[in-house]
């Protein structure tokens, strides 16, 4: 990773020690001499400083210098500026498309998390569904059970119904033909107490006309006891007498 903070200074002596080294500072180069660290706009800018510094001084320093190569150290420097920029405008394209392969394969992940979320809610679903079909299923086959159990029960309470009415009209039937002979029942026992009533009075009347027949029967025979016993009375006061005069 880039650290932050590079300076002119610390590219200025990378690019120094590359170039004594006899080679040319490149951004790469610099980049490499740091460690790898630095982005490569900010190496690329603090270079561009540098050579910009280091050319005329390179040119006091070589009085052997002639005019064609100054024209040709211009033009390298140019060269090297413009393939600098060039290089970090392609070493930018080629983070943004790094951070962009990078974003890409985390929404790839993400997408494919995402993927396995759903083929897991899918299989989840599909056996919630399947055991749902089964328990339809078996929900159907009771239903039928139950509806044929149903239509078997209102087929026999129908005919417990018909029977039950077929009872109830005998039961009427019986009812009337109890009530009839009751009816006729009640009209001979009334029948039969009035002749009871009626042969009762008639015979409390004999037995009354009876009774008061023997009372005067018993009244006459008192009667005659009565006067029988006045006779008998008047007679032994004579039958007395008769017996003294005899003795």
């Amino acid at each position: 990773m880039s650290r932050l903070g590079i300076t002119y200074e610390d590219v200025a002596h990378a690019a120094t020690a590359i170039e004594d080294s006899g080679d040319m500072p490149t951004i790469d180069k610099v980049r490499a001499h740091l460690g790898g660290t630095g982005s490569y706009t900010t190496i690329s800018k603090h270079l561009s400083a540098w050579r910009q510094k280091i050319v005329p001084i390179t040119l006091r320093n070589n009085e052997r210098i002639v005019t064609p190569d100054i024209v040709k150290a211009a033009v390298d420097r140019v060269w090297e500026e413009m393939r600098d920029q060039a290089d970090a405008e392609i070493e930018t394209i080629k983070n943004e498309a790094i951070e962009t392969v990078i974003q890409a394969d985390k929404r790839a992940l993400a997408a494919e998390e995402k993927f396995n979320t759903l083929q897991s809610q899918y299989q989840a679903l599909t056996e919630t569904h399947l055991a749902l079909s089964a328990a339809k299923e078996i929900l159907q086959l009771d239903y039928k059970q139950l509806k044929d159990e149903m239509a078997l029960l209102i087929e026999r309470h129908k005919a417990l119904e018909e029977r039950c009415i077929d009872l109830q009209n005998l039961s009427n039937a019986h009812i009337q033909d109890l009530n009839r002979a009751h009816q006729a029942e009640l009209v001979r026992l009334n029948e039969e107490n009035q002749r009871y009533i009626t042969g009762s009075n008639s015979l409390v009347g004999e037995i009354k006309n009876q009774a008061e027949e023997e009372r005067k029967q018993h009244m006459i025979m008192l009667d005659s006891l009565k006067t029988e016993a006045h006779k008998q009375k008047k007679y032994k006061p004579n039958l007395s007498n008769n017996l003294k005069i005899n003795w």
